[in-house]
């Protein structure tokens, strides 16, 4: 079967981008010979998400651009939340005293580099995605 990408026909309506990666999306026809569903979308990016087939273009499009899309700030948010969580307990593990080496030092050291993780991972969640 000979697949061909195309871009939606007769000024139809706009792919949104692919909810995983953000990617282009592409309008793909199966070959005119195809008896049964003949459109479906696909991400043209790394993932290669893709609907499932349909019959005609309007359908494909219209189940690609109503995909749910994650919250990426959400995501973002409890990834950063998770590794400050990490850190605090790297910190809290250097007070056990089971961890003690005899170098109380270099314990504290750690203490505060931890401390400063969380901080700085805490920061990143109250300023936001970067632009650049």
């Amino acid at each position: 079967m000979t697949t061909n990408p195309t871009a939606p026909q007769g000024g139809g309506e706009k792919l949104a981008p692919c909810p995983l990666c953000g990617s282009r999306a592409e309008l793909w026809k199966a070959h005119p010979d195809r008896p049964a569903r003949k459109a479906w979308i696909a991400c043209i990016g790394r993932c290669c998400i893709m609907t499932r087939e349909y019959m005609t273009d309007a359908e494909a499009i219209a189940a690609w651009n109503t995909r749910a899309t994650p919250d990426h700030a959400a995501v973002r948010n409890e990834a950063l939340e998770e590794a400050a969580k990490a850190c605090e307990q790297q910190r809290d593990d250097f007070l056990s005293p089971e961890y003690a080496t005899g170098q109380p030092l270099s314990s504290i050291q750690e203490r505060f580099a931890c401390d400063q993780c969380a901080t700085a991972i805490r920061a990143l969640q109250q300023k936001g995605p970067s632009n650049g």
